[in-house]
Parts: C-alpha cells; structure tokens; sequence
C-alpha cells in the first residue's frame, strides 16, 4: 500500500518546528570514498537537534558473497539505534543529507519496519545553509525510545522474488545512462544491466533545491506502471526514486541487493 503521508517535508517546516520534543532529525551523510566523511561533516555542523546515522555502520549489514555491496542492516540493531534517538510511536522523524541517497535510504528503511510518519527533507543540509538557517556542533544526548517492528514486506524484494517474477516485473534502472548501458562501471566488476530492465537516473529526479514537483515526476514516470521494481548498483540510490515516485503516487519496491547482488550470481544474464 502507498503510505497515507507524503514522504517530503519543506525545510521551512522543519525550522519552524525546531525543538519540538516528537520531532526527531537524522543527519545521514555519507561519500562512498571515505568513511569517515559523514561523521566529520555533522560534527563540523548540523541541522540543530540531529543526531547522525552512518551508512555502512547503522543502515548496512553484514557483506557477504552474494547480498549486494549495502545489504540491509540487522533490524533489531538498526531499531535500537533509533530508541537511542528518542523515537517513540508518536515521532515525527526527518532525515537529511548532502546528497539525496542517505536520507531516502533511511526513509525507505523506516518504511520498510513500518514507521510510517518519517520523511525526507526536500533539500539539502547546504539549502538549509544557504538560507541562514541555525546550525550547530554539539551532540545531543542519547534519549530513550520505544518502537516494535511490522515489517512492510511487500516494498522489499529480494534474489528469490526477483528470479521467481522477473518475467512479469517492470524493472527500473536508478544508474546513470551509462552505467545502464555497461559503457562506463567503475564500481562493479561486471557492466551492463538486468534484462528488461529501463532506466531512469536517480538523479533526474531532483535538482538544486529539492525533489521535482509532484506534477513533473508524474510525467518523467508516465510510462511505468504502478508498482515498479527499482534498482541501483547496491540498493542505496534506487531509493531516491522510491521517494520521488512515491511523490508521484505510485507504489514502488526495491531490489535491496541490486545490481551488485545480480552479478554476485554468475548464472545470471547480463544485458547491454
């Protein structure tokens, strides 16, 4: 089912609700090229209140073989951790980043145990910096929450559910053009895409200030069904389009291991 709320909220209405005690805000800034980046740019400064979720550490789990390059974390960790947050059945929890995949990864993670009142905010941490907004460098403290976990299953698919359906399911590409067309992978071993598979770039679904209008996603996804079947390279920035096509009112799912979990199966054809 498509959740009853929309998945964005403005950042003005996150300034007017700073230090409202049911708002929880996630920084979740990452780069793939150190690990250490998240953590040194909230400490270097923060939406005030936030508290930082790290991609590999709290929203990864376990890399094995097979699995893909960002498996899904272990859920009861990943719960404790936003207990520590404070976060309560009653929250309201906004996620935000530097680069629209961290936040929507944790969105769609939060959908995915059934917290339904999380959202991403529609802009940047440096939007909210642009527009003179506060900022701060203290850390809060850890609080004590309470959440149960009733898991949406049906937004999550897995090898099993791709292999079985794979014939009947609308595939959807978040690459770039080129990476779908196996012309330029500089980060798996193998190029090219699963079969039947269209693509659309994660990143058309945004620009410098946000997520594109409700009216404009509708039209870039006209030519999908409802239910589509997205992928990225290892589940992280297919979630952007998760968002941006629930903006548009469809019902998208992911292939959490994607593209580098495909490949991890030799017996699986590769189309270019």
């Amino acid at each position: 089912m498509i959740s009853r709320r929309g998945p964005l909220k403005e950042i003005g209405w996150v300034r007017d609700h700073l230090g409202d005690p049911k708002l929880v805000i996630v920084d979740c800034r990452y780069n793939l090229s150190d690990t250490d980046y998240g953590q040194h740019a909230y400490e270097n400064g923060h939406i005030p209140g936030a508290y930082f979720v790290d991609l590999l550490r709290d929203m990864t789990g376990k890399i094995s073989k097979n699995g893909g390059r960002h498996p899904l974390p272990d859920l009861d960790l990943f719960v404790k951790k936003l207990e520590s947050f404070g976060i309560t059945e009653d929250s309201t929890v906004v996620a935000y980043d530097d680069n629209w995949s961290g936040a929507a990864r944790f969105y769609f993670l939060m959908q995915y145990i059934g917290f339904e009142n999380s959202y991403v905010l529609n802009g940047l941490y440096q939007n909210w910096v642009n527009l003179g907004y506060p900022t701060d460098k203290s850390v809060p403290g850890k609080r004590r929450g309470k959440l149960s976990i009733l898991l949406d299953t049906h937004i999550r698919l897995d090898i099993d559910h791709l292999r079985k359906g794979i014939d009947t399911m609308n595939l959807v590409d978040c690459r770039s053009s080129d990476r779908y067309a196996g012309e330029n992978e500089t980060i798996d071993p193998v190029a090219g895409h699963i079969p039947g598979a269209v693509n659309h770039p994660f990143m058309e679904s945004v620009n410098d200030s946000g997520y594109l209008d409700k009216s404009l996603l509708e039209k870039k996804f006209s030519d999908l069904p409802n239910d589509p079947v997205l992928y990225c390279g290892s589940g992280v920035t297919a979630c952007v389009n998760f968002v941006a096509m629930r903006v548009a009112g469809k019902d998208p799912r992911v292939y959490c291991g994607s593209w580098s979990d495909w490949i991890s199966y030799p017996e699986n054809p590769v189309e270019k």
